[in-house]
């Protein structure tokens, strides 16, 4: 899917060694900044697949995919 998908792998690779080192280690290391930034990118990249589906196998687009939420990331996030 080319580099934009891998800047974004590299991305979630960091949040995921950050994410052993708090689950393990660690408590309040991770800042609301960073959580909202990572929402932000999640999205974007649903985004990118949820397109490269649609463009290279339309007939398994939107297929068995949940919804996605409306409004603002961070109401979702501490309604929950």
């Amino acid at each position: 899917m080319g580099p934009p998908v891998a800047k974004l792998v590299k991305y979630f690779d960091a949040c995921r060694r950050k994410r052993n080192l708090v689950d393990y280690n660690l408590a309040h290391v991770v800042t609301e900044t960073e959580l909202d930034e990572l929402l932000e990118k999640a999205a974007e990249f649903r985004t990118m697949i949820e397109d490269c589906i649609a463009k290279n196998h339309p007939q398994l687009a939107a297929r068995s995919l949940p919804a996605r939420p409306k409004g603002p990331l961070r109401n979702r996030r501490s309604s929950s």
